[in-house]
């Protein structure tokens, strides 16, 4: 960062290190009632808890992922 602008004094130079902690993950999953095979399909629900990113549920070959 350098300090410009000023009409007293010199410019002056600044170094410091910024360091960003990883926060913990969390999704926060709506509860699915009961369900069986013959009933219709119904909806998934989740959100990324505090930090609000998307949740994406995707099936592949007949197996379900998160």
């Amino acid at each position: 960062m350098l300090a410009t602008g000023y009409s007293r004094g010199p410019s002056v130079t600044l170094t410091a290190t910024l360091t960003i902690d990883k926060a913990p993950q969390e999704i926060i999953f709506t509860e699915i009632p009961d369900k069986t095979i013959s009933q219709n399909a119904f909806q998934l629900e989740a959100s990324g808890g505090g930090s609000g990113l998307p949740v994406t549920f995707l099936l592949r070959q007949n197996l379900a992922q998160v």
